[in-house]
């Protein structure tokens, strides 16, 4: 995909009509497999879904810069939804990487990482899916406004 279309999907983006339970779904589904499939590969997936998101993340930041031409433009589409939808992608990564701290675990005979309890693991998940909810609401909402505020000045 070349600059040009990727500009002209950010502006798609920006202004189609996205809700919020869209959204949340997407990235339900996203954190869901991260914890899954993590777990599943000892938490080898889990290390790569998290560098593809954060992958995303750049390139995302790189073409609101080009479409802003300013850094602030760029900050105004991310941070406001963004402060809540790290930590919960980070929460997701937690929670994925559980089998490979057990792992190391029963290989070491000892807790050389400490794995979270059922009460703690359930605390990391209502924490994650209440700022993934958050977040969702903030960049079907707040976020197109942001965008329309830079775009017109």
């Amino acid at each position: 995909m070349d600059i040009p279309e990727q500009l002209r999907s950010f502006d798609n983006y920006l202004t189609n009509d996205i809700t919020w339970h869209e959204i949340f779904i997407h990235n339900f589904i996203s954190a869901t497999a991260m914890i899954i499939l993590g777990n599943l590969s000892g938490g080898l997936i889990a290390v790569l879904l998290l560098v593809y998101n954060a992958s995303i993340v750049a390139i995302a930041a790189y073409i609101a810069f080009l479409k802003g031409d300013s850094i602030g433009y760029s900050i105004m589409i991310f941070l406001p939804h963004g402060i809540f939808e790290v930590p919960a992608i980070f929460c997701s990564f937690l929670l994925g990487m559980s089998t490979f701290k057990a792992l190391i675990n029963k290989i070491y005979s000892e807790e050389v990482i400490p794995n979270d309890s059922t009460k703690d693991k359930i605390a990391i998940l209502i924490f994650m899916l209440l700022s993934l909810l958050v977040a969702s609401i903030i960049e079907s909402t707040v976020t197109p406004k942001f965008s329309a505020v830079f775009i017109n000045n």
